[in-house]
């Protein structure tokens, strides 16, 4: 979806731009867990956050109907 028309949804829709700014914060959180694990942790913990990760996205896109 282009960026202007994904704006102008969201300032139709309020429901709409909650879901933009709580998959956006989401997105973050997610960042910023992969940032922290990839200093401090080692090969065994990067990718059992790596397999949580990919759990959470799963179940996620299972829970939406996706």
């Amino acid at each position: 979806m282009p960026y202007t028309d994904a704006i102008a949804l969201a300032a139709a829709n309020p429901d709409v731009a909650f879901r933009f700014m709580w998959q956006l914060v989401e997105d973050e959180r997610r960042l910023h867990n992969h940032t922290e694990i990839l200093g401090r942790g080692n090969a065994a913990e990067r990718i059992s956050t790596m397999l949580v990760d990919i759990n959470e996205r799963r179940t996620t896109r299972r829970y939406r109907g996706g």
